[in-house]
């Protein structure tokens, strides 16, 4: 599940608050079993998202005022970010198409998963780990190994990624909310756009077959975000947590006045998540087709 406790939580609130509004069923009118036009799809989709823009207003701004109301919890990074290119998120997921794309279940609107956030933003705190270490592929492995064991008191680089992303059996301190566009964002009647990715050489790339031009293309189409989609995404830092792993570690390492000054920097100095976010956001990119520039953000 992409959702941890807090979002879903936020997600029964939005329920039982809009449920008596009319016409939040909007896969309901989607009217898309039975037919594979895809371009049609997207047109019935932004013309939904045109005629319910101030319903969804209304639910997108109470779930962000939800945020500012969890006790213990610290909003260590919100930012709003605008889509640099298209983006996609969950291409590879179940369809009655070929491809597929990540929607609110309650109101169909495209959103970032938590889950996808967290692995980002661990992949690049990783990467940086391993550069910095110069590490041979075989330390690598262990080093990725160990990050799920119980927490190490011996490596304060493996204790600092298990504090903030947890283990097999901790949950870790960071807290990442589901990432959902702006209210001004849906302004915009046209947040879907249509693209297509084209398989020329079908026989080759299924082992069947040399490639030649001969062939047909296989065209795919798929939905996507357009650029210039605004979205606002909010990290949170468990303190009570932390304050119950601090005192755990008092007693089993002599390195905790060094861990503990490393993960106050990610509670309290803002210019640890600029640089994070952007090298997540605005270089690795996050979803589908990355390589070719999808998924990228600017930081506005």
């Amino acid at each position: 599940m992409y959702l941890n406790y807090h979002t879903e939580m936020s997600n029964i609130h939005i329920f039982l608050k809009f449920r008596e509004l009319p016409n939040t069923k909007l896969c309901e009118k989607l009217d898309i079993y039975g037919s594979k036009d895809i371009s049609k799809l997207v047109e019935k989709m932004n013309k939904i998202f045109s005629q319910q823009k101030q319903m969804l207003k209304k639910i997108i701004s109470y779930r962000q005022s939800l945020v500012g109301e969890l006790t213990y919890y610290k909003n260590v990074c919100s930012k709003t970010i605008e889509t640099n290119q298209r983006m996609v998120i969950g291409l590879g997921d179940e369809s009655v198409f070929e491809v597929s794309i990540t929607l609110d279940h309650l109101t169909g609107v495209p959103f970032i998963p938590a889950s996808s956030l967290k692995g980002l933003f661990k992949s690049v705190i990783f990467t940086q780990k391993i550069e910095n270490r110069e590490l041979s592929e075989s330390e690598i492995v262990s080093f990725q190994k160990k990050l799920e064991e119980d927490l190490n008191s011996e490596d304060t680089d493996i204790l600092e990624m298990q504090i903030l992303f947890g283990t097999q059996h901790l949950k870790g301190c960071l807290i990442f909310m589901d990432t959902y566009p702006t209210e001004d964002a849906l302004e915009n009647s046209n947040i879907f756009e249509l693209d297509i990715t084209n398989c020329h050489y079908v026989s080759y790339y299924t082992g069947e077959g040399i490639p030649g031009d001969w062939e047909n293309p296989n065209p795919v189409f798929f939905i996507t975000v357009r650029k210039g989609i605004k979205f606002k995404f909010n990290i949170l830092f468990d303190l009570n947590k932390w304050y119950n792993i601090r005192e755990y570690l008092k007693t089993r390492t002599n390195t905790i006045e060094q861990i503990e000054k490393t993960i106050d920097k990610w509670i309290n100095q803002k210019e640890i998540w600029d640089t994070l976010v952007y090298q997540a956001l605005c270089i690795y990119g996050i979803g589908a087709k990355t390589r070719l520039g999808y998924g990228t953000f600017k930081i506005l």
